[in-house]
């Protein structure tokens, strides 16, 4: 009775039993990895990708030990559907891209001969420098960096299907469909081939950023502006979600004082660097650097976008009517749920949330085929919170993918990106009429002053 009760015991949120139970799963993982990566014969590093992997599956099935009262048999099926998309992922870490081969190892070589105090000062790559850190911590090896670098993202696949799964946990009381909203955001093809293909860092900014907006519909202010902050020390393209935070912030879901959290957090993470004797300035603005470089200007980076439909001759005019258009949409949306404030609840914040993260890639210059992939994580909460719009993840992810395995896997017949481009604008439209329409006839839920009768005139 009393070894009963032990194991039912909870650290963390978990009961003991199911840490065991994780535990054991996760060896037999690292095991069949193990056997899985020496029969392909294509591997090298064998035994450090079934630690380094068994331990991403562990960490998977902590966050699904979480749920409460899971069932045994339905915890077994969802470890089941994890292990599937990590062993997905081992299949492809033979596979070197042109970014891995021509940036990231390059990197990691020119960091291999320094001191970590040198490989910091340098201006090496154009990366931010947390994603540096890592690359500088792991120039120390003597081999094994693709299956890291890799690892490193896939590991973050895991936090951003948690806090998946925590936001859909706003609507979805089932924990069996919890655990299949895990393993599907697991499963998503741009997720999947952004870790386990591509070598990419996306996961882990993206991670951050679905991380923020969960904590902000909790109104858990202060974690949330230091997600956000995170997300963007990683990569520049967290802006995609400042418009709803903005919308947050006018619900008061988040305090505006709280707003200085992100230059202090961001500040923190680039004080490593400036400690070992990098610049102040070169360690701050590192996207200054990287919005300057020749190599981006271009209306569209093989991005699925409006730019596909133009020329990229005129950059240096078009680039500000992009920048306009992307600024005006946002701003636009925003102001739509100032005025209808009193009628916004968690299904029409993730809706927000992922038209403006689909419109900013959409509308901005200099676009890369995987900067959609917010929005292409945020349409399965799309689909989660309204059935009937299953087309939205479809359509999005879809066309998200088709522009990856155009760039990846050299898949010519899927070479139609104005196709994929008009397929968005449709979708963001339908979608767009489908929020406004549900807004003006919705009953308010809330007090909230605002300006009605202009925008009500503005939209009759």
């Amino acid at each position: 009775m009393k070894a009963n009760e032990a194991l039912k015991k909870e650290f963390f949120g978990i009961e003991l039993y199911k840490y065991i139970l994780s535990a054991v799963l996760a060896l037999v993982m690292g095991g069949f990895i193990h056997m899985f990566s020496t029969s392909m014969s294509i591997y090298e590093d064998v035994s450090l990708i079934a630690v380094l992997f068994s331990l991403i599956y562990f960490v998977a099935l902590l966050f699904i030990s979480k749920l409460k009262d899971v069932e045994l048999f339905p915890y077994l099926m969802i470890s089941a559907g994890v292990a599937a998309t990590v062993v997905a992922r081992v299949s492809m870490l033979s596979e070197v891209s042109l970014d891995y081969y021509n940036f990231i190892s390059v990197w990691l070589e020119s960091m291999k001969n320094m001191s970590i105090s040198e490989a910091l000062t340098t201006e090496i790559g154009d990366y931010n420098l947390p994603y540096l850190y890592f690359l500088a911590i792991l120039s120390r090896a003597q081999g094994g960096w693709l299956v890291c670098v890799k690892a490193f993202s896939c590991i973050f696949d895991v936090i951003l299907a948690y806090y998946v799964m925590k936001i859909a946990e706003f609507k979805v009381k089932n924990t069996k469909i919890l655990g299949l909203i895990f393993v599907l955001t697991l499963a998503l093809p741009t997720v999947l081939l952004n870790s386990g293909f591509w070598g990419q860092c996306d996961s882990i900014y993206g991670a951050f950023c679905i991380a923020s907006i969960y904590y902000a519909f909790a109104e858990k202010g202060t974690k949330s502006m230091v997600m956000f902050a995170l997300a963007f020390s990683f990569k520049l393209q967290a802006i995609f979600i400042i418009p709803i935070l903005l919308v947050c912030l006018i619900l008061q879901k988040i305090d505006w004082y709280k707003l200085v959290i992100v230059p202090i957090v961001y500040l923190l993470c680039m004080l490593p660097a400036i400690a070992f004797g990098r610049g102040v300035y070169a360690s701050l603005f590192v996207y200054i650097r990287q919005a300057s470089q020749v190599q981006y200007e271009q209306m569209t980076l093989n991005a699925p976008s409006i730019w596909m439909f133009m020329e990229n001759g005129s950059y240096e005019t078009l680039k500000w009517v992009g920048i306009m258009l992307a600024a005006l949409v946002s701003l636009a949306f925003v102001y739509l749920c100032y005025i209808y404030a009193d009628r916004l609840e968690i299904p029409e914040l993730v809706t927000v949330a992922y038209l403006t993260a689909l419109a900013l890639p959409y509308f901005l210059p200099s676009m890369h085929d995987r900067y959609f992939f917010i929005a292409d994580v945020l349409s399965v909460l799309v689909f989660v919170y309204d059935r009937k719009k299953w087309y939205v993840p479809l359509v999005t992810v879809f066309a998200s993918f088709a522009s990856y395995a155009i760039f990846l896997i050299n898949v010519a017949g899927l070479y139609n990106l104005r196709l994929y481009a008009m397929a968005l604008l449709v979708v963001m439209v339908v979608v767009t009429k489908d929020f406004v329409e549900n807004l003006r006839a919705k009953t308010p839920v809330r007090t909230f002053p605002k300006p009605k009768k202009i925008v009500e005139k503005a939209l009759e």
